[in-house]
């Protein structure tokens, strides 16, 4: 899969996800349910498995620079409930 082609997946993949959010999102979650949660999950695994390795790569590390500003905060919350 090309770059522009996996930009062009993941934004349209937000997109459906920030629309149907909208109508449908609780405090809990992006997902009014757990199983609706978990096939989306599902869907996006099976899209993510067919990416190439640099793809994924890539991916990843979109992932950690999109995190890198919550780590503390992330952080502090895991101590605060685990203690650890």
């Amino acid at each position: 899969m090309e770059d522009e082609q996996m930009k062009q997946m993941i934004a349209e993949m937000v997109k459906k996800i920030v629309a149907e959010s909208a109508q449908t999102t609780s405090e809990a979650g992006v997902f009014p349910t757990v199983g609706e949660a978990v096939a989306a999950a599902k869907e996006a695994q099976e899209k993510y498995e067919e990416m190439s390795l640099e793809t994924r790569k890539q991916v990843i590390a979109a992932i950690r620079k999109g995190m890198q500003p919550h780590i503390q905060k992330m952080a502090q919350d895991t101590f605060d409930e685990t203690g650890m």
